[in-house]
């Protein structure tokens, strides 16, 4: 039983009124199926599905020595209620869209029509069970248990508050001719060039303005949630339990001491040798790895590997300066070295390989959550690792928690100190000498992968109160934020490896989302935008967090990343053609594919998504950005508005060109901490090479902001209008389709443009103006 756990319990009273009454007014439903975080996430992010609140409920109560058990059954309710309960749908087409998120979370559903129309709604459900003092406290203060009585934390209602009325965006046929004004645009072959990026960034600019006029004028002192409305859960406060559930229920099927797998959610991970050989795995249910770093790194495999790599680095300086990251060698020699894998969960090892692989070595990882709702594994794109590399990886699998970034704060403030420390006094190596390489590299790079996720699942939350028509929720994600190994063949053989800098490669985020209307085309809007601003925080979080404090924000010499959406905004200014290759523009296809000068692989895929069906955007030539060269691509899937955005190499995500101290991150650390007499070398690497107050000042940011409503809204003006604007104007583009069948060929290629341009404008903007889209520290 974690701590908290027990310390939540014993502030209750270990009562199970009191412990009821809290879990259901204080933990948001999630609208999913299956346990995906457990207990101790839940209460950390404060947030849940049924599975996981009735796992926090039941949790407290034993922790409070009172039995519990968890109830598997058939429950129905009115359509009314389900509609408030999964996010506040409304009208006479909410219990579809009521029904339709709850398909999405994979929980079996199914509407029960009366007149016409639906009005109860029934599905599978979780609830509690506890063997409370009944007779005759009913609960409210417990002796010895003598009855089973259900609870329900999960089931509640909620209330919304308006926010304020916002000017309205931009008329959308008015900012697309802006748009195309000086450009050309072949709306038969699906193209267009020099898009008129200066009027879009005036129009934004204008309409930014006007939003901090109206809040102004309205209430200079409006938080977030004052303008864009909150929505809280309708507090219950009651003397004693009830011993009935708020509901019908149809049917028990099982009552469990502890959920069956079945019932869990899984993640799994398999590395295989380049000869298809097994090296390590991980399958693991997620409520164990859920809220914990993952990472997959690399070990020398012998003494003779270690020594050999001790023999490349720079020797102490004689004077005691720190080592400088120029003093590092540019490469390994990857033919000589031998490396073991090993996968850790939060620094404890629980795989490594028998045997070795070569550094530099291409290896395979294949990577799978299991979906208790459709029983299968739902497989991810696979990955080619490099041996040699350090990945660190994270789930999210119902949103990041402030608790879990606090956490990370304090490792991260714990290890800077202990670093200070030497530096304090380097004759005194002691305080660094417990330091592992999961307390360092590890550490940075999951700051990384952290950031990232709730960055995006901030800005998706944002976007979805923003347009106050869409509902939206996390659904498991994972991804991964890596120190990068660059081989050099020759003849077919690993000559050298070289480490270039780190890459961000999210190979799932999945979200479900519904209009409150039923309106299938506001959630395909939706879905484009985030999809398009998750992408730009693919280069934005390390760009954030590696960046030069002594620097200005906008200083061109600022590191730079590349993601899909800047690939192709960059493209775009420099005048490249644009294209969005459609089933309408099909017979161009393989003469358009021809004219463009992109990596070949990029262009097979690309060929073979639009052989499946798939709406392509992808830009004409190659660009270069930090010594970078390669291309961006969107694979959307025009049904549902969902998509791959990706970067030649395979990533779905971004590449980041540093210097050669992640050379330290990935094996240089690895090698020092595990040799003797090398302390000083490693400390000063570390102390020259990284800085742990911007990873630090990352982390904090994200933490203070973990609840937007609380900030200023002028602070967070360039946000809110953004998002208003581009929502308002990607909803408004099937009307405009609708009376004008003259631009249908343009609709797709200019939202678009719209997406990619204004997701590469605004994260410039933030930067500029010192806030991070969601970090709304500029307040």
């Amino acid at each position: 039983m974690p701590p908290k756990l027990r310390a939540k319990a014993q502030e209750l009273g270990r009562q199970p009124l009191a412990i009821h009454q809290w879990v259901r007014n204080s933990i948001d439903f999630a609208p999913s199926y299956g346990a995906m975080q457990g207990a101790d996430l839940t209460l950390q992010t404060r947030r849940g599905n049924a599975f996981d609140i009735a796992s926090l409920e039941i949790a407290l109560l034993r922790a409070s020595d009172i039995p519990a058990r968890y109830v598997y059954g058939t429950i129905e309710l009115p359509a009314t209620q389900v509609m408030n309960w999964v996010g506040g749908v409304t009208g006479t087409n909410g219990p579809n869209a009521a029904l339709d998120l709850l398909g999405q979370g994979g929980i079996p559903s199914v509407g029960v029509v009366a007149g016409g129309k639906i009005e109860r709604i029934r599905l599978e459900h979780v609830w509690v069970e506890a063997w409370i003092d009944y007779i005759p406290s009913r609960g409210a203060k417990h002796r010895a248990g003598d009855t089973w009585i259900p609870l329900d934390a999960s089931f509640k209602q909620y209330d919304a508050t308006p926010g304020l009325n916002l000017p309205a965006p931009p008329d959308a046929q008015t900012l697309l001719a802006q748009i195309q004004a000086g450009a050309t645009v072949d709306t038969t072959q699906g193209w267009a060039q020099n898009l008129n990026q200066a009027s879009l960034s005036a129009a934004l600019t204008a309409y930014q303005d006007q939003i901090k006029t109206a809040i102004a004028q309205a209430n200079p002192a409006a938080t977030v949630g004052d303008v864009l409305g909150t929505r809280s859960i309708r507090p219950e406060t009651l003397p004693m339990l009830p011993g009935t559930l708020p509901y019908t229920t149809l049917a028990i099927g099982s009552k469990f001491a502890t959920l069956p797998d079945t019932l869990r959610w899984k993640f799994r991970t398999e590395l295989t040798a380049a000869t298809g050989a097994a090296l390590a795995s991980l399958s693991q249910a997620t409520p164990g790895l859920a809220g914990k770093k993952l990472t997959l790194s690399f070990v020398p495999a012998s003494q003779a590997d270690l020594d050999l790599i001790n023999s490349y680095l720079p020797k102490p300086h004689a004077d005691g300066s720190p080592i400088q990251p120029s003093e590092l060698p540019s490469s390994l020699p990857g033919y000589l070295l031998k490396l073991k894998a090993e996968i850790r969960v939060d620094g404890q090892l629980v795989a490594q390989s028998q045997g070795s692989v070569g550094m530099g070595e291409t290896l395979g990882q294949a990577t799978a959550f299991f979906n208790p709702g459709t029983q299968r594994w739902d497989e991810g794109e696979p990955n080619a690792p490099i041996a040699g590399e350090y990945h660190a990886l994270a789930l999210d699998m119902q949103g990041t928690g402030q608790a879990q970034l606090a956490q990370l704060k304090t490792r991260l403030e714990q290890t800077q100190a202990q670093l200070q420390q030497y530096q304090t006094n380097p004759a005194d190596p002691s305080p660094i000498q417990a330091l592992t390489k999961e307390e360092l590299a590890g550490d940075l790079l999951y700051a990384g992968i952290l950031g990232y996720f709730a960055s995006v699942d901030g800005a998706e939350q944002l976007a979805a109160r923003a347009n106050q028509n869409i509902v939206a929720h996390r659904l498991p994600s994972y991804g991964a934020f890596m120190a990068k190994a660059q081989p050099r063949l020759w003849f077919g053989i690993v000559r050298s490896v070289s480490f270039p800098g780190v890459a961000m490669d999210v190979d799932r985020v999945q979200i479900q989302a519904a209009a409150k209307d039923g309106n299938q085309q506001t959630r395909i809007a939706y879905i484009r935008q985030i999809g398009a601003s998750a992408s730009a925080f693919e280069h934005a979080v390390p760009e954030k967090l590696f960046a030069d404090p002594a620097k200005p924000a906008n200083d061109p010499t600022q590191p730079q990343g590349v993601s899909a959406v800047k690939a192709i905004a960059l493209a775009a200014a420099q005048g490249q053609k644009i294209y969005t290759l459609n089933a309408q523009n099909q017979p161009y296809h393989q003469a358009l594919l021809a004219e463009m000068t992109i990596d070949a692989d990029a262009k097979a895929e690309i060929q073979n998504s639009l052989a499946a069906g798939m709406e392509v955007t992808t830009h004409q030539a190659e660009i270069t950005v930090n010594g970078w060269t390669g291309s961006g691509y969107i694979i959307l899937d025009p049904e549902t508005g969902a998509g791959a955005y990706k970067i030649s190499g395979g990533f779905n995500g971004a590449i980041f060109a540093v210097a050669m101290i992640f050379m330290a991150l990935s094996i240089i650390v690895p090698a020092l901490l595990a040799a003797s007499g090398t302390i000083g070398v490693f400390a000063g690497i570390l102390g020259a090479g990284l800085s742990f107050a911007n990873f630090l000042d990352f982390v904090n940011k994200l933490e203070t902001v973990s609840n937007f409503d609380e900030f200023n809204s002028l602070a967070a003006a360039k946000t809110l209008a953004a998002v208003v604007s581009l929502l308002g104007i990607a909803i408004k583009l099937p009307e405009l389709l609708a009376k004008d069948t003259g631009v249908q060929m343009a609709i797709p290629l200019l939202l678009s443009g719209i997406s990619f341009l204004t997701g590469y404008f605004a994260t410039d903007q933030f930067r500029q103006h010192g806030c991070f889209l969601v970090f709304f520290d500029c307040r």
